[in-house]
């Protein structure tokens, strides 16, 4: 059983509570699933799935989908089912009211908006269209390949998603950097009847399905218009889908429905226990598909014999000769079905997808290239993206180099953290930067300090404060203050594990040396400075 018995102050008594997760298709909620109200408290008991499951509670819209105490998106709550039956308690720290909640947006500069309410004959209907654009769009005059996603909200933003984001522009943003792939990403958001639309097969719990119709809204009417505004390689070996749950289905029909269209395709955890007709459908446009990239991904705690079923359509595949080497089949042993997990495994299914347009490899140890994409009033900036490190998580680091800069000269070093702050305020999550390469130039134009470059690691937000906070301090803290901030960590799920001394050292023993050795500059102490 699981009681909600700790709710916003401002909760509305009136209203119903229901429960809605992958074991029932994230419908937003449902009647069958509505929370029995009791005085100041809702409980519901579910019948034993006999796997993981992941859920959310809402209003009975995912417009009301519950939020933390700061009202921001949370990630999908997860629950085993045991062999004896348990009573869960459930806080929920408010509702979100249909709008922009309070978390900060999280999309790149070089997401824009396609279309508010693009028109969709096929079903009647209006929706809202996003695309990525590669960070040297603006730039070139090349062409690239597309993908096409479903869900949109949870592409790009997490202030937008109701469950998490897949980072798909900041995964693309890295991998032009790493690997010189650029990809078009067109991102569809999905609508009220997300069931519907995904699925070309009836099913007794949902309506009409929609799936054909929206499938060929992409073909007949969304990349004809794509094709004409963008710069796009129009062919259908450069043209993908992907999507997951529901999204995966869709993305497998679509695939399957149109070879002559898509080339490729991201079926991430897929909801085949849909229909046995999928089945059947999938041997008989089997020959017709045979020269598309198919890349599957399930997690193995996923429910309702989610592994079962994507085991039996790999089976039905290479028992018809589908091509092996077309196929990329990942079973990940903790994988539950929520976007984290879709998000980790996403650069590894990009390039595979696209490995015909990956340009290059990354060495082994750092390597910087060139950004073109930030707007600097002078001097130029190199990015070593994820630069490997023992001692701390992987980030970018950038180097700003001043115009007169030269190998035949040497130059001082000032290293200055959250990297991502400092040049332009177009590409920063407040819209405000430092100006560190307008006043460095101008400082050395006039002659008022000796010549300089700017190392810059960037932050990584959701452990800023341990790396940067300063690990012995903490055991100068009276021991009541210590136990205060230890006891409001545990209430509000934040981590203690110190991280300063390991951020120290990547910064000396792994960064330093990294830029002594690539960049013309002075070694020495007295040449060597930090800010912050």
């Amino acid at each position: 059983m699981m009681i909600v018995n700790d709710l916003p102050s401002d909760h509305d008594y009136s209203k119903d509570i229901y429960i809605s997760g992958d074991f029932e298709g994230w419908s937003g909620g449902r009647p069958e699933l509505k929370l029995e109200k009791k005085d100041k408290y809702y409980q519901i008991t579910l019948p034993n799935h006999k796997n993981n499951i992941s859920f959310k509670f809402t209003l009975g819209t995912w417009e009301s989908v519950e939020l933390n105490e700061k009202r921001q998106n949370i990630e999908n709550r997860t629950y085993s089912f045991k062999e004896t039956p348990e009573t869960i308690n459930i806080s929920i720290g408010a509702w979100s009211d249909g709008k922009a909640n309070e978390t900060v947006s999280s999309k790149q500069p070089n997401v824009e908006i396609f279309a508010e309410a693009f028109k969709i004959p096929q079903l009647n209907k209006t929706r809202k269209i996003m695309v990525y654009l590669p960070p040297n769009y603006a730039n070139t005059n090349d062409s690239y390949p597309v993908l096409y996603m479903h869900d949109g909200q949870n592409v790009f933003d997490k202030a937008t998603s109701y469950s998490g984001e897949w980072e798909v522009d900041e995964t693309l943003n890295k991998l032009h950097y790493t690997h010189g792939l650029d990809v078009i990403v067109v991102a569809i958001d999905n609508s009220e009847d997300r069931m519907e639309e995904y699925t070309a097969w009836k099913h007794e719990k949902y309506g009409t399905p929609q799936g054909k119709e929206y499938v060929e809204f992409i073909v007949n009417t969304l990349k004809p218009a794509i094709d004409q505004k963008y710069r796009t390689k129009k062919d259908v070996k450069n043209t993908a889908v992907m999507g997951s749950s529901m999204g995966g289905l869709i993305s497998h029909y679509a695939v399957f429905a149109h070879p002559e269209v898509f080339g490729k395709a991201g079926i991430f955890s897929p909801s085949f226990w849909i229909s046995e007709k999928l089945f059947r459908f999938t041997k008989q446009q089997m020959m017709k598909t045979k020269d598309s990239r198919l890349y599957y991904l399930m997690g193995k705690k996923e429910g309702e014999n989610m592994v079962e079923n994507l085991q039996k359509m790999l089976e039905l595949l290479d028992t018809n000769a589908f091509p092996k080497n077309n196929i990329n089949a990942k079973f990940s042993p903790d994988g539950t079905h929520n976007e984290s997990f879709w998000r980790s495994e996403l650069k590894t299914a990009l390039l595979w997808l696209f490995a015909e347009n990956v340009k290059f490899q990354p060495s082994d140890g750092p390597s910087a290239r060139e950004v073109t994409t930030v707007n600097l009033a002078s001097g130029k900036l190199m990015r070593v993206v994820d630069f490997p490190s023992n001692y701390i998580r992987p980030r970018n680091v950038d180097v700003w180099l001043p115009k007169n800069y030269s190998k035949d000269n040497k130059y001082s070093v000032l290293y200055m953290h959250d990297g991502q702050m400092l040049y332009d305020a177009a590409t920063t999550w407040n819209k405000q930067e430092w100006k560190v390469d307008e006043v460095a130039s101008q400082l050395m134009k006039e002659g008022k300090v000796q010549d300089f470059i700017v190392v810059s690691p960037w932050n990584i937000s959701e452990i800023r404060w341990q790396d940067y906070f300063p690990q012995k301090a903490f055991s100068y803290l009276n021991a009541e203050t210590q136990k205060k901030l230890t006891d409001e960590a545990k209430q509000r799920n934040f981590s203690l594990a110190f991280n300063a001394d390991n951020y120290l050292k990547f910064l000396t023993k792994e960064l330093k040396p990294y830029i002594d050795k690539t960049y013309a500059v002075k070694t020495d102490r007295e040449h060597t400075f930090v800010a912050g």
